[in-house]
């Protein structure tokens, strides 16, 4: 919230912890992430954080330590932190907020059948193709007749991973996954037919954050919005590209196709930012 009041008068929010637990320093991490996300959101300059005395300890206070929780390279391991704080009491809303489940829907045309999109979305190593947020998506057994999938995705420094096992329904073409360890999460995606070319793909998909997510996100709007604006609805206009693009250069029209190709690749390094 100070982060957004902040924002609002275009200052940039800084976190300052000092002597703290690697525990501590890691929550002050992930506030000072989501900051950073607010204040690059509304194109202000942001600034390092106050974290770099935990240099002059030697030793932790509490275990497990920082580096168990934030890589050398800045990547936040929140569902670890999250169990950490919950293992340690620290999170004193973690019994008021246990179990919130959020749900984010979105839709989108398409100009393929149902069964064309379904077949496509459901090949679930190509899935980061059209969502840049995903770092990757593997059938744990390596066969793709193997209904059980491992994802890693990171969002700004927020690295969650999570094993999921899916349904692949056909008349009327539907994709259901669940995920069995990870992030709490499951979802659907319809596939409607609209005419022999076309479809409408709804897609509606609900997870329960972690809880250092958790704190910010209830009332937070601006991540609500992220998620369904870009998380969600940029996946959906991306995939429909990256069909249209990959159909375009199986039919010769290397034109069409590398356009597409290239709009893609274009909301993908946004994304990234």
């Amino acid at each position: 919230n100070l982060s957004i009041v902040a924002s609002d008068l275009g200052l940039a929010s800084v976190i300052s912890s000092s002597f703290d637990s690697g525990v501590g320093l890691s929550y002050a991490s992930y506030i000072a992430l989501v900051s950073d996300s607010i204040s690059k959101s509304r194109d202000i300059p942001t600034f390092a954080h106050g974290l770099g005395t935990f240099t002059i300890l030697r030793t932790d206070t509490i275990t497990p330590n920082f580096s168990t929780f934030v890589s050398i390279t800045g990547n936040l391991d929140v569902l670890g932190l999250a169990e950490s704080l919950q293992a340690l009491s620290l999170d004193e809303t973690a019994i008021k907020k246990r179990g919130i489940e959020t749900t984010i829907q979105a839709s989108i045309s398409l100009p393929f059948s149902s069964e064309v999109a379904c077949a496509r979305f459901a090949d679930w190593p190509q899935q980061p193709r059209w969502s840049p947020w995903l770092s990757s998506v593997s059938y744990v057994n390596g066969s793709e007749d193997d209904s059980e999938t491992e994802w890693t995705l990171n969002v700004r420094g927020i690295r969650l991973q999570w094993r999921a096992v899916s349904v692949i329904q056909s008349k009327p073409s539907r994709v259901i996954w669940e995920s069995i360890s990870g992030l709490r999460n499951k979802g659907t995606v319809d596939f409607v037919p609209t005419s022999k070319t076309s479809c409408t793909m709804i897609a509606s998909i609900t997870f329960v954050p972690p809880r250092p997510i958790a704190i910010v996100f209830k009332n937070n709007e601006f991540l609500k919005s992220f998620l369904v604006d870009k998380l969600l609805n940029w996946s959906l206009e991306m995939f429909r590209d990256v069909v249209r693009s990959d159909f375009a250069l199986e039919r010769g029209d290397t034109e069409l196709g590398d356009a597409l190709f290239d709009a893609v690749e274009g909301k993908a390094s946004v994304a990234a930012q």
